[in-house]
C-alpha cells in the first residue's frame, strides 16, 4: 500500500528552517500573512511574459509587444521599465525555439519516511524546455543568485537522461549551468535530518539576522509581539521594516519605500564601513562571554579572537575596545548576555493590499519593525540595551533607542513592569560622551503612537505604483542610493 505523502517542503523553505524552525508555517498557509511585494509581482509577471513568448510562435516583435502589454500593464512607468529590461535580458540569454515548454512549476522531489509517515523535499524551477534529445530545467533569478547545495543534490539524484539544470540570472545577464555533484545522497540525508528536527518542534524560534530580511513570519513567531494581540492570517498582508529603512523614512519617504517595499535597484552601493562591522562583532562576542571585562587577560583573549585580521584593523579594534571598557566603568552591576540580537514589535494598521488579479483592496497590514541590537542584558536587574557607535551622533539615534526599548519591553519586561534603558556609547573621533535614555510606561504610550503612525504611512503605499510615494529634495539626495533614478522619474 502506498503511503500518502505529506505536504512537500521546498528547498528554499528548508534553508530558512535550518536557521529557525518558526520561519515555516508547517504546511498550513492559513497561519501566515501574505508577504508578496512588488519584487515578487514583477518576477511573476516576467515569468508569465516569458511563457507567452515561448508558446506564441508568431512574429518575434509582435509576440514581445503583446506579452509586455498583457503582463506589465499593472505597474507604474518605473516598474514597467525594470521588468521590461529583465524580459529583454532573458531573451538574449535563452533564445526562443520550437521546443515544447512546461511552465507549470516543474520540480524534482525526493522522499523519506519520518516518524512512520512519508515526507518530501522539492526543488522547483520555472521552466522545463523539452527538445527531442534533451531537456533543460531553468530557474529564473532577477536578484542575487543563491543556488543551494540541496537544489544541486536533488537535481543530481533525480536527473534522468540528457537533462541540464540552469539558472538564468537577468541581473548578471548570465546563463549558469549547474554541474552534478558526487555526495548528493549525504546532502539529501543531512537535510532530511533538519526536516525531522523541524517536524518534532515546528514552533521553536532562533532569533537571528534573517528575521528582518528574509523571514516571512515575524508577525506570527512570537518574538516580535503584535500590538493589540490582533489575529492575522493568510488574507492579511505583512511586511518587515528594518531599523536602517525606518531611519530612512524619517528623511525621505520615497527612499525608504523604494528600499523596503519596492526593491528598486540602487544606482550605487553605500559602504557602511568594514571596520565598524568587525568591531561590533568582536566587541559583542567579548562582552557576552567574559567573566570580568576589566581583567587584563581579556585583551589577550581579544587579540586571539581577531588574529586573522589585518594588523591595522587589529590595532584599531584593540584601541576602541579599551576605550569602550573605560566608558563602561561605573556600570558595575552590568550583565550582558546577548549580542547582535533582533528586537522589535508589530503594528497592524489598515492599508492597501493587492489581490491575485492585481486589484487593490483595503485590509490589515502587519508591519513588523525590527532592529539588530548590539548588546542586551541587565543593569541592576533592569533591562538594558547598549548600542556601540563608531561614527558621529545622528538625529535617528533617538528613534533607534525607542525601537529597541519598546521591543525589549514588549518581549521581556512588560509583565515585570520594569523600565528599560538604552545606552548609546560613541567610540568616534569626536569622543562624544555616552547617552543613556530611560523609558517607562508613559514613554511607551507615546512610542506606540509614533510607530503606529509610521506603520499607517507604510501600509498606505500602493505596491503597484512606486512613483506615487512622495520624495523630499535636500542634502540627503547627495548620498541617496536612488539619486539618478529618482531624478529621472520625478
Amino acid at each position: 500500500m502506498n503511503q500518502e505523502v505529506n505536504f512537500p517542503i521546498s528547498t528554499s523553505a528548508l534553508e530558512l528552517v535550518k536557521v529557525c524552525n518558526a520561519s515555516n508555517d508547517h504546511g498550513d498557509p492559513k497561519k501566515t500573512p501574505n508577504t508578496k511585494g512588488p519584487q515578487l509581482y514583477r518576477w511573476q509577471q516576467l515569468r508569465s511574459a516569458i511563457e507567452d513568448w515561448f508558446v506564441n510562435q508568431g512574429p518575434e516583435e509582435f509576440v514581445i509587444k503583446k506579452a509586455e502589454n498583457e503582463q506589465f500593464h499593472m505597474f507604474d512607468e518605473l516598474q514597467r521599465k525594470l521588468v521590461s529590461d529583465s524580459f529583454t535580458k532573458f531573451r538574449s540569454l535563452y533564445p526562443r525555439s520550437k521546443s515544447e515548454i512546461n511552465p507549470d512549476w516543474p520540480q524534482k522531489t525526493v522522499f523519506k519516511e519520518i516518524n512512520n509517515e512519508q515526507y518530501a523535499i522539492s526543488s522547483h524551477v520555472q521552466f522545463e524546455i523539452m527538445d527531442k534529445d534533451r531537456t533543460d530545467y531553468i530557474r529564473l533569478k532577477t536578484g542575487e543568485i543563491k543556488e543551494t547545495i540541496l537544489d544541486k543534490a536533488i537535481f543530481t539524484s533525480e536527473r534522468y537522461g540528457n537533462e541540464t539544470y540552469y539558472t538564468a540570472s537577468v541581473k548578471d545577464e548570465d546563463l549558469i549551468e549547474h554541474e552534478t555533484i558526487d555526495n548528493h545522497e549525504e546532502i539529501i540525508e543531512e537535510y532530511f535530518q533538519i526536516y525531522e528536527q523541524f517536524l518534532n518542534n515546528p514552533s521553536k524560534t532562533n532569533p537571528n539576522k534573517k528575521c528582518a530580511s528574509v523571514c516571512s513570519r515575524p508577525s506570527k513567531c512570537g518574538e516580535f509581539p503584535v500590538l493589540g494581540n490582533i489575529e492575522l492570517g493568510r488574507f492579511d498582508r505583512a511586511l518587515t521594516v528594518s531599523k536602517t529603512n525606518l531611519l530612512k523614512l524619517e528623511g525621505c519617504e520615497r527612499r525608504a519605500a523604494w528600499k523596503l517595499l519596492y526593491g528598486i535597484p540602487e544606482d550605487k552601493e553605500n559602504n557602511f564601513g568594514e571596520f565598524g562591522i568587525k568591531f561590533h562583532d568582536a566587541a559583542g562576542k567579548m562582552l557576552v562571554t567574559t567573566k570580568d571585562r576589566n581583567d587584563p587577560v581579556e585583551i589577550e583573549r581579544l587579540k586571539e579572537l581577531i588574529k586573522d585580521e589585518d594588523d591595522e584593523i587589529q590595532k584599531k579594534i584593540i584601541e576602541r575596545y579599551k576605550e569602550l571598557l573605560e566608558k563602561l566603568k561605573g556600570y558595575e552591576n552590568l550583565e550582558l548576555t546577548l549580542n547582535e540580537y533582533p528586537v522589535g514589535f508589530t503594528c497592524v494598521p489598515n492599508g492597501t493590499k493587492v489581490l491575485s488579479d492585481y486589484r487593490l483592496k483595503e485590509g490589515k497590514v502587519a508591519t513588523s519593525f525590527i532592529g539588530q541590537a548590539d548588546l542586551l542584558g541587565r543593569l541592576d536587574g533592569f533591562p538594558i540595551i547598549i548600542e556601540l557607535k563608531t561614527g558621529k551622533k545622528q538625529e535617528g539615534d533617538l528613534t533607534e533607542a525607542e525601537l529597541y526599548a519598546f521591543g525589549v519591553w514588549k518581549r521581556f519586561a512588560e509583565a515585570e513592569k520594569k523600565d528599560v534603558t538604552v545606552l548609546h556609547i560613541y567610540l568616534n573621533e569626536e569622543n562624544d560622551d555616552p547617552v543613556p535614555r530611560k523609558f517607562g510606561e508613559e514613554e511607551f504610550k507615546t512610542i506606540e503612537k509614533k510607530f503606529h503612525s509610521y506603520a499607517e504611512k507604510i501600509a498606505s503605499w500602493d505596491p503597484l505604483d512606486a512613483l506615487s510615494v512622495d520624495h523630499s529634495q535636500g542634502n540627503c539626495c547627495d548620498y541617496c542610493e536612488f539619486k539618478d533614478t529618482c531624478a529621472e522619474f520625478r
